[in-house]
């Protein structure tokens, strides 16, 4: 099968996010490849679960992500 090629290789998903304490992370930035947008983020780490939340305005939209063993 071999690496699955992107054009999207290298580039930055999430940057700007700071440690709170607990597993949250606020104040960051996220990218979305699909739409080439950029939004306001949230992460809450809870175990293996990356709970991430990216809004623009009013407008959210959420993930939850979980670590590959």
């Amino acid at each position: 099968q071999g690496e699955y090629k992107s054009e999207n290789k290298g580039k930055k998903l999430v940057w700007e996010m700071a440690a709170q304490g607990d597993g949250a992370y606020r104040g960051g930035k996220i990218w979305q490849p699909s739409t080439g947008k950029v939004y306001s983020s949230k992460m809450d780490l809870a175990g293996d679960t990356l709970k991430v939340r990216g809004c623009v305005g009013p407008i959210c939209k959420s993930q939850t992500w979980t670590r590959v063993k």
